[in-house]
C-alpha cells in the first residue's frame, strides 16, 4: 500500500498516515526481544517518507530512532550504524533539540560514527 501511495502525489498523505498507524501498532512492542519484528516495516515506511519528501523531520527522526533499536534487536548492526548516522544528520540539519538524544543512543549502543 505504501509503494502505491508514494507513486502519486495526490496520495502522499497516505504514506504519512500509514507511518502513524505503523508506529501506533509497534510502539507498545518497543521492548527488548520484540522490536526486531518491526525493523523491515519501519525501514520501508521511512524510505517511502523520504521518497515523498515528507516535511515533518521530527516525525522522521522519531521513526528512525525506533528503527535503530529494532535493527539492534534483530542483530542488524551494520544497518543500525547507517540508521544512526542518518538520524544524526537529520537531527543536525532539522531537529537540533534532539541532537543530545541521538548522540546518547550512538554512544550507549556503539552505533554510528
Amino acid at each position: 500500500a505504501v509503494d502505491i501511495a508514494k507513486k502519486s502525489q495526490c496520495y502522499h498523505f497516505l504514506v504519512y498516515n500509514c507511518s502513524v498507524l505503523l508506529w501506533q501498532m509497534c510502539r507498545p512492542f518497543q521492548r527488548d526481544g520484540y522490536r526486531r519484528a518491526f525493523a523491515r516495516a519501519l525501514q520501508t515506511v521511512l524510505k517511502a517518507l523520504e521518497a515523498t519528501h515528507e516535511p515533518d523531520h521530527e516525525w522522521k527522526l522519531e521513526l528512525t530512532i525506533g528503527l535503530i533499536f529494532s535493527q539492534l534487536d534483530a542483530g542488524l548492526k551494520e544497518e543500525a550504524n547507517r540508521s544512526a548516522n542518518a538520524a544524526a544528520q537529520l537531527a543536525k540539519k532539522h531537529v537540533p533539540q534532539r541532537i543530545p538524544q541521538v548522540l546518547k543512543i550512538q554512544v550507549q549502543h556503539h552505533v554510528g560514527d
